[in-house]
């Protein structure tokens, strides 16, 4: 799905942030082969801490999942100010919104076409990102809500 924005945009990044679970050197094959490998990045696992230091860089969080859960990555990303690009499989389509605070995949081409829209239309773009963020503003980050859950625990059990 990247290709065709790095062909597109010579200056889009994808940054790829995770463990390699055997997957990392057919991935690296792969980017070598499309030529786009000054516009992807990969890093192995890191604390939320660090992810929000790259997060920083970017504009789109990119989760093309076929099945998922509540998908915390997602919420995150979100709080973080980064408009999701997402399937709409599991618990996101109860909190993403096509065109509202997140583009949600329909194929290559019409989300590709669905991104640059937002690229050329900054207002827009700006919009979605702002609707992002204040769907999660006044929820804790996932590590905030575990040690505020377990503080709770600890102190109701002493």
């Amino acid at each position: 799905f990247f290709k065709k924005f790095a062909y597109t945009y010579q200056n889009a990044k994808f940054i790829i942030i995770g463990n390699d679970e055997g997957f990392k050197g057919v991935l690296e094959k792969r980017i070598n082969e499309y030529g786009i490998e000054n516009n992807v990045q990969i890093y192995d696992f890191m604390d939320f801490e660090k992810i929000k230091h790259y997060a920083k860089k970017c504009s789109f969080f990119l989760q093309l999942s076929f099945y998922e859960g509540f998908a915390m990555s997602v919420i995150e990303s979100m709080q973080l100010g980064l408009v999701p690009v997402v399937t709409n499989v599991g618990e996101i389509s109860n909190y993403c919104i096509d065109n509202f605070n997140g583009v949600i995949y329909k194929s290559d081409e019409k989300t590709f076409n669905d991104i640059s829209k937002l690229l050329d239309n900054k207002e827009h773009y700006i919009n979605i990102r702002k609707n992002a963020i204040k769907q999660w503003i006044n929820y804790k980050t996932y590590k905030e809500d575990i040690i505020s859950s377990c503080n709770s625990f600890l102190n109701n059990k002493l």
